[in-house]
């Protein structure tokens, strides 16, 4: 499994007792640095969790909720969670393979869904909502790569409710196309051809179309 990493800075009893000082003013700059996640299209502040083999259902939900970080306040400073200062959309990055021009899912993909559908029936996230967000390589016409994203992320609806008698609206399929490559410096790169689900925080999404093969 691919994780990104993170920036730890621990602040010294000395930095935070004098903390007008330069020790305190270089670690909170240090601080405020390291918040985002790495990527490797800067310009993004998504929090993905990459996978290569599927991951366990708990897993999967602890990246996408978390739970609610403790507050610490030490005087004047308050000290939080760095993903909740910078809000940084949280997302899990799956590599959904479909036969060539299709929307039929692969079989040896079907793990990596089974596990998103595992861990939204388990009790812990059985009121979570999801969005499913299509993506596709910049192989072919940008139109084409747009609608087949939006059929693969309907596809992926559909197996994730008929498999797992989810709820059809605790699921938004979203298609991205190619405008939002994983690999934007190799953009025919096969990782740019992904699946990422989110926590669903607004309307959006593709409710009353059914997958189709793209014409």
């Amino acid at each position: 499994m691919q994780r990104f990493n993170t920036c730890l800075i621990l602040l010294t009893p000395a930095c935070i007792r004098h903390r007008y000082t330069k020790a305190a003013t270089v670690a909170l700059l240090a601080c405020s640095a390291c918040v985002s996640w790495a990527s490797d299209d800067p310009s993004t502040s998504r929090n993905t969790f990459f996978v290569t083999e599927p991951p366990a259902p708990k897993e999967i939900g602890r990246h996408l909720f978390p739970e609610e970080p403790p507050v610490e306040r030490t005087r004047s400073i308050v000290f939080t969670n760095p993903d909740e200062a910078e809000q940084a959309e949280r997302s899990v990055g799956m590599p959904i393979l479909f036969h060539f021009g299709k929307t039929t899912i692969v079989e040896k993909s079907q793990p990596f869904l089974d596990s998103v559908g595992q861990m939204l029936t388990s009790e812990a996230y059985a009121d979570r909502t999801l969005v499913v967000e299509g993506h596709t390589d910049a192989v072919g016409a940008r139109a084409y790569n747009q609608r087949l994203s939006e059929l693969r992320a309907l596809a992926i609806k559909e197996y994730l409710v008929e498999q797992f008698s989810i709820d059809p609206y605790r699921l938004f399929p979203v298609g991205k196309g190619e405008d939002m490559l994983y690999r934007p410096d190799s953009p025919k790169d096969a990782l740019n051809r992904r699946v990422e689900f989110l926590p669903y925080s607004g309307s959006k999404g593709l409710q009353s179309t059914k997958a189709k093969d793209v014409k």
